[in-house]
């Protein structure tokens, strides 16, 4: 996969069932060279019914220990950051998505969360 099919993705992404056309316009490419990367993303098993599934979709996760549950879900949330609850040591696991240069590291997705007040802990 190269540069030029990631940002394909990343336009499925944004919308999965956008025209061939306005891919092309956005990746500065030909409707027909576009519509033979979808084909070739969907042989090989990357794109698949409307939903994408490639590697690397997460490239750091952080752990977190909080005093109010319902709460750093509620932020997490309207941040929209990916995370499950846990009933472990940790409440939350966090991901972040390396399909933006600017959730490419933790320290972006730390620097969001560690504004939430009720957090006690973040763990990398």
């Amino acid at each position: 996969m190269d540069k030029t099919d990631k940002a394909i993705l990343d336009d499925l992404d944004k919308n999965s069932r956008q025209a061939y056309k306005n891919i092309s316009k956005s990746i500065e490419m030909t409707e027909g060279a576009v519509r033979h990367r979808v084909s070739r993303l969907q042989k090989r098993g990357i794109l698949k019914k409307f939903t994408i599934d490639y590697k690397g979709k997460y490239s750091a996760i952080l752990c977190l220990e909080v005093s109010d549950k319902d709460a750093v879900a509620k932020e997490l949330s309207m941040l929209g950051i990916d995370f499950f609850r846990t009933n472990g040591r940790y409440d939350f696991i966090c991901m972040v998505k390396d399909d933006t240069e600017r959730m490419a590291n933790s320290l972006s997705l730390e620097k969001k969360i560690s504004n939430i007040d009720i957090l006690q802990v973040i763990d990398n």
